[in-house]
């Protein structure tokens, strides 16, 4: 753990130094539980993900640190150059703020023995990601990320 640095972008900077020091290289991609689905053990991420993540991730990065809290970056899985990321802190994550002292950054990655399979359907991409997201608790919702930053309003 580190102490939180206010720009997002030196964040990502020190995020992608951790995640080399691992061995993982590639583009970070962002997301949220609306994205991803757990089946029969391996991820299915719904593609294309949608290009608002970053900006989302940012918004909730810079509301975690100008609320005090901890903010962790995880990397969960990769898949052909890409990596696949979220973001946690006590805002959406309430147990995850219980592991967290205020005002630092956390790094992680996972073991990365999950395989990811790209899902490009819209047809029966609510129905997996409903049955699968109930083992996904760590991953923030979008929509609790927009209400508890309090960004868009009531």
């Amino acid at each position: 753990m580190t102490d939180i640095p206010t720009r997002f972008e030196d964040a990502i900077e020190g995020f992608k130094t951790f995640l080399a020091g691992q061995s993982l290289k590639g583009e970070l991609l962002w997301l949220f539980l609306d994205d991803v689905a757990l089946q029969r053990g391996k991820y299915l991420v719904h593609f294309p993900i949608p290009e608002q993540n970053e900006l989302e991730t940012k918004l909730l990065y810079e509301a975690g640190v100008r609320d005090g809290h901890g903010v962790g970056l995880h990397c969960f899985a990769q898949h052909e150059g890409m990596l696949f990321c979220y973001i946690r802190h006590a805002l959406v994550n309430d147990t995850y703020g219980m592991e967290m002292m205020p005002g630092t950054l956390r790094f992680s990655c996972g073991d990365m023995r999950w395989s990811v399979q790209p899902f490009r359907g819209r047809f029966l991409w609510w129905t997996i990601r409903t049955l699968g997201r109930q083992w996904l608790t760590e991953f923030p919702t979008l929509a609790s990320c927009r209400n508890q930053r309090g960004i868009y309003g009531s």
